[in-house]
C-alpha cells in the first residue's frame, strides 16, 4: 500500500495547513474521519468504509477549529472509542491528523489518538499524544526508543494542527515525520516496515481504556 497523506477540500480554503508530501485532497485511502460536526447524537466515522464509533461516559461538544469539536476534561472515563476494524492497522503507510487545543498542558501522557494491543502483548499499534516538556509525541509499534517528538511546546488554549506520518517503504532514517501547523518539525528512523496488528479498539482522548490520564482540551477533525 503506498502512503497517501490526506487533506480535505478544507485545505484548499486554508483551514488545514499544507505540508510536504501531500498527495491527494480526495478520500483516497481515508480509513477514519471524525469531524464531530454531527454532535453527540450523530457521531460517526465519515470515511468510505465507516467503523462503529461510541462515546464513553460524558463529553461536551464546543466550538471546534472547523464547526464543532469535542472537549475532554482530563477524566479517564470520558473518551471516544472506535471499534476494532482491520482497516485501522497492519498498513505500510500511516498518517494521523488532528486539530488540538490543549487546556493547561502538562508533562503527563495525554492521548490524542491511540491504538494498542491487549495488556501483556508487546508492541502497541500507534500512539499520538502529549507528554514530557508539553510536547507532542508519536509512536508506531510501541518503539519508544525511536519515538518522534515535536519542537513545539504546547500553550494553553491555542490551536495546533498535528500530522504524524509513518512510511514503512521509505529509507529507515526517513520513516517517521511529525508536522505541526504545516511545518516539518522532526524526522526519525524506524526499524519496521509496517504497523502492528492489535485487534483492539482505537481511542480518541485517551491512550487506552482505563488509562490514568486523559486529554484536557478540544480535539477536532481526526483523520487517518
Amino acid at each position: 500500500m503506498r502512503l497517501v497523506i490526506l487533506v480535505s477540500m478544507l485545505s484548499l480554503l486554508g483551514v488545514f495547513p499544507s505540508f510536504e508530501g501531500v498527495a491527494s485532497s480526495s478520500q483516497e485511502g481515508l480509513i477514519l474521519y471524525l469531524s464531530f460536526d454531527e454532535g453527540p447524537d450523530g457521531l460517526k466515522d465519515r470515511s468510505p468504509d465507516p467503523a462503529d464509533v461510541s462515546i464513553k461516559d460524558m463529553l461536551k461538544w464546543v466550538e471546534g477549529k472547523v464547526g464543532k469539536g469535542v472537549e475532554f476534561d482530563g477524566v479517564n472515563k470520558n473518551y471516544i472509542e472506535v471499534s476494532h476494524a482491520d482497516k485501522l492497522e497492519g498498513m505500510e503507510g500511516l498518517t494521523i491528523e488532528a486539530w488540538v487545543k490543549p487546556y493547561d498542558p502538562d508533562d503527563l501522557p495525554r492521548g490524542i489518538v491511540s491504538k494498542r494491543r491487549r495488556w501483556g502483548q508487546p508492541g502497541d499499534v500507534y500512539n499520538l499524544f502529549s507528554w514530557q516538556e508539553k510536547k507532542i509525541y508519536g509512536r508506531v509499534n510501541a518503539q519508544a526508543d525511536v519515538q518522534i517528538i515535536s519542537n513545539t511546546v504546547l500553550e494553553d488554549k491555542k490551536w495546533y494542527h498535528i500530522a504524524y506520518v509513518f512510511d514503512g517503504k521509505a529509507p529507515k532514517e526517513k520513516r517517521q515525520k511529525l508536522y505541526v501547523n504545516g511545518e516539518l518539525e522532526a524526522m526519525k528512523w524506524h526499524p519496521h516496515e509496517s504497523v502492528n496488528l492489535g485487534k483492539q479498539p482505537l481511542w480518541v482522548g485517551i491512550l487506552n481504556e482505563g488509562y490514568t490520564q486523559a486529554c484536557k482540551g478540544v480535539i477536532d477533525e481526526v483523520r487517518i
